[in-house]
């Protein structure tokens, strides 16, 4: 006879399970059905003046006629230059919670009927210098309040689907690089980490590595070397592997998954996006 605790833990393991097979059930259908996964990008930085945001708003729209994967949509932010200052104001609070504020922030200036979809991640780029002037922020936790319906119904988007990337922090570091063909980049990283979050279930690490191999996926906090992989269209070994074996995607569909993407690297390498 099993005892209450060995009951739970059965039960808990059954959920586990069954969650892991609807979202790959619906990873599935949307590979099958060529459905592709909605991304949401919202360009606050200041500096971008009305030419440059054009070009990088064209720049991010084309991705979805060269590629198959993701669809990618302008977010509308009611008061975009007051957001900006609000982000600036709670960056200085390094509590941890920087991430958060900001997602309740985008979240009431997208207004009801946009924020009330739960399933689109969004890709917040900003002027603002970000906690430890990090270029890169991700949320690993849950969504503050975008999580009804009950989260088996969030589809494949798993905790994680919320990042701001810093252009503050970016110029501080690399001057020397084109700033449309960094954020590209970025919002590939992105793109992967949406269906294959950074963190596995039981909190193993995947899809970063400490040393730099001009992977796409090379990771410091930081990203100093981040050069090395804009002008590269490579996905290292390990990385590989760890696309190949995630649960996430149906074991039969992992080999497409990994060939579309790394076409779209291809296709945006810098000599192709500057043609």
């Amino acid at each position: 006879m099993l005892s209450h605790v060995q009951k739970v833990k059965k039960r808990s393991e059954t959920h586990g399970i069954k969650e892991q097979i609807e979202e790959a059930t619906q990873i599935e259908a949307k590979l099958r059905f060529k459905l592709r996964y909605h991304v949401r990008f919202f360009p606050l930085a200041q500096s971008l003046d009305q030419k440059k945001r054009d070009r990088f708003v064209s720049l991010m729209l084309k991705q979805n006629t060269i590629q198959s994967l993701y669809q990618f949509e302008l977010g509308y932010c009611k008061k975009g230059s007051t957001v900006e200052s609000q982000i600036s104001e709670i960056s200085k609070i390094e509590d941890g919670s920087f991430i958060e504020k900001c997602e309740v922030l985008i979240q009431k200036s997208e207004g009801e009927e946009m924020s009330s979809r739960n399933d689109v991640p969004r890709i917040i780029i900003t002027d603002c210098r970000l906690p430890w002037d990090y270029i890169l922020l991700a949320h690993t936790r849950k969504p503050a309040t975008w999580h009804t319906p009950h989260r088996k119904n969030w589809g494949v988007f798993k905790p994680g689907h919320f990042f701001v990337i810093s252009l503050a922090s970016f110029r501080k570091l690399h001057p020397d690089i084109p700033e449309g063909q960094f954020l590209l980049r970025q919002i590939q990283r992105i793109c992967m980490r949406i269906v294959l979050p950074s963190e596995t279930g039981d909190g193993r690490k995947r899809l970063s590595h400490d040393e730099t191999r001009g992977c796409l996926f090379d990771f410091i906090p930081h990203l100093y070397d981040v050069r090395y992989f804009i002008n590269l269209a490579f996905i290292c070994e390990d990385c590989v592997s760890e696309i190949l074996e995630a649960h996430e995607i149906p074991e039969g569909y992992r080999k497409g998954f990994l060939d579309e993407f790394q076409k779209w690297l291809n296709d945006t390498l810098p000599e192709k996006h500057d043609a």
